[in-house]
């Protein structure tokens, strides 16, 4: 097997995934001003470009773990790492992967707060109904096989079978 070829596909996931990383961050901010706005329009466009660099993503770590197989390592971060270690003694693609490493977390981070964001506005506003119709909305809701929930769910009943 030749190292050298292995760390050029390598090189080239690490950069490809650096760029994925970087607009998903710029993403992720972009939603946040939505989410702040109540731009709800905006926000849904922002969140259909986010899944698309979520799943160019998806695509790079499948690539990665393929290399690690093909070499015969694990596919987690220990196979990776020494995949990184035997096609790269020099260690120049460690530099670049834990760069990447630190974006995932930060991307994370900004993910989990447009999220906290969002759960509170919908909390916010199911506290606003409950105030405005007078009634309780019961946390675990009962669906239709179309998806509709019932208004009113029998205590203890999960589900409702319709013919």
């Amino acid at each position: 097997m030749d190292a050298s070829i292995y760390k050029e596909h390598l090189s080239c996931l690490l950069g490809e995934e650096a760029r994925a990383m970087s607009a998903l961050e710029s993403v992720l901010e972009t939603e946040h001003q939505f989410i702040l706005a109540d731009n709800l329009e905006d926000l849904e466009k922002a969140s259909t470009e986010r899944d698309i660099h979520v799943s160019t993503l998806l695509r790079i770590d499948g690539e990665r773990q393929s290399l690690c197989r093909a070499v015969g390592y694990t596919t987690d971060k220990d196979g990776l790492l020494k995949l990184i270690n035997w096609c790269d003694p020099t260690g120049t693609l460690q530099s670049r992967w834990k760069q990447n490493t630190s974006a995932i977390l930060n991307c994370r981070a900004l993910n989990d707060r447009n999220g906290a964001l969002i759960n509170n506005r919908l909390k916010r506003v199911e506290g606003m109904l409950t105030t405005l119709t007078g009634t309780e909305h019961n946390q675990s809701r009962v669906y239709t096989a179309r998806g509709n929930a019932y208004q009113n769910p029998q205590a203890g009943r999960v589900c409702h079978i319709q013919a």
